[in-house]
């Protein structure tokens, strides 16, 4: 089996590209995991030259709009049969059939996390599944999966677990004596997972053992050779656990009395030089946010904070 990375560019400056793979069976499947963002991403998978040879399968690793979205402008050329986690396409499916309920979800959601009213709106309206809707509204998925689901023709097979943000799954693909998954790398020799950016939801990295957000590894699981955006994983994963430490550090500082996630994030620093919540624009509040939550859940998980729901806002404390 052979495989090739493709990094595309998106239109999102805190990741720059997405990665799109390809593998050949040698057996006459071939595969493409994920579809970059957009229409200029679809035309960059294009010409590059790698679908010349066609698709028999589209594995999407989760439904976030920098991994499916491009496809919606690829699906015309390429009869591909496409796979999902069952979970995610049911969230897709929902948004599509009642976008004003799923809209309101997520307005609620945000409004648990302490997120002002007067920021609930212009956050929700930014939310992936709200803002591309006509992308969402058009995604349909031949196959789901719930667990695992090898692809037929081929010795790839995909694991789903949950993810990175709330309510999502991702499809980790398993190989011989090697795994790869977009957005986590594995330690060769570890049966540890580390997410690949820390401004995103940490909670795979730091609740391995403790945690039901945590899946179970699999023995022999190591880093494929060459992995695109890694030169370093070791050092990536210590420095990712390095940022939880400070972060957790910085949480208990402010702790002296029970916080939102937003009051917490509104009190901690955010860049270099000490620039607080305040100082970020409303694409990297929400990130900043959402880091903070993540922290929070993790060191109530752990024993060292307390939960609590206050009229339906979450807040935390101490142990």
């Amino acid at each position: 089996m052979s495989a090739r990375w493709l990094e595309v560019q998106i239109p999102i400056p805190a990741l720059r590209t997405a990665t799109v793979i390809f593998f050949d069976s040698g057996g006459g499947r071939r595969v493409m995991v994920d579809a970059s963002m957009d229409r200029q991403g679809a035309a960059q998978i294009s010409g590059s030259g790698l679908l010349d040879g066609g698709l028999d399968y589209v594995l999407f690793t989760h439904m976030h709009i920098d991994h499916i979205g491009g496809f919606a402008h690829l699906s015309e050329r390429l009869s591909a049969e496409t796979i999902m986690g069952r979970k995610d396409a049911e969230i897709v499916y929902r948004a599509a059939q009642d976008i004003n309920s799923f809209t309101r979800e997520i307005s609620e959601e945000f409004a648990a996390l302490g997120v002002p009213e007067s920021l609930v709106s212009q956050m929700t309206s930014l939310h992936p599944m709200v803002r591309g809707y006509g992308t969402y509204s058009r995604m349909e998925f031949d196959i789901l999966v719930d667990t695992r689901f090898r692809i037929p023709g081929t010795s790839l097979e995909a694991v789903v677990y949950p993810g990175h943000t709330p309510r999502h799954r991702c499809a980790s693909l398993i190989l011989p004596q090697a795994r790869w998954q977009p957005g986590t790398i594995s330690l060769r020799g570890s049966r540890q997972t580390y997410p690949s950016t820390t401004w995103r939801w940490i909670t795979l990295a730091v609740t391995w053992r403790a945690s039901v957000h945590s899946p179970q590894p699999y023995p022999g699981w190591r880093t494929l050779p060459r992995a695109p955006p890694f030169q370093d994983p070791a050092g990536r994963a210590r420095r990712i656990m390095e940022h939880h430490t400070l972060r957790s550090s910085q949480i208990l500082s402010v702790l002296g009395e029970k916080k939102t996630a937003y009051q917490v994030a509104d009190s901690i620093p955010w860049k270099r030089g000490g620039v607080g919540l305040s100082g970020l624009d409303i694409n990297q509040k929400i990130f900043a946010i959402a880091e903070a939550e993540a922290h929070l859940r993790h060191m109530v998980a752990t024993g060292t904070l307390r939960l609590e729901t206050e009229n339906g806002v979450r807040v935390y404390m101490r142990a």
